[in-house]
């Protein structure tokens, strides 16, 4: 629901973050990837300098999915 009222990108993106770190922790690996390269795709920039990259990687580590890690 925050993530539907937040109207600044900023905002956006640290919530989205945060709901990919939830589902990560909590086992719900795949729909924190779709999350993460959702981030990727909006917010280039930012992803890349917040390690988002390297958080898909270690979910699909995670899923035993090495050659998408790779």
């Amino acid at each position: 629901s925050a993530i539907k009222l937040a109207d600044e990108k900023e905002a956006q993106f640290e919530l989205l973050q945060f709901l990919a770190s939830i589902y990560y922790n909590t086992k719900r690996i795949d729909e924190a990837i779709k999350i993460y390269e959702d981030l990727l795709k909006r917010f280039p920039t930012r992803a890349k300098a917040e390690n988002v990259p390297m958080n898909i990687i270690v979910s699909y580590e995670e899923l035993e999915m090495f050659d998408q890690a790779i």
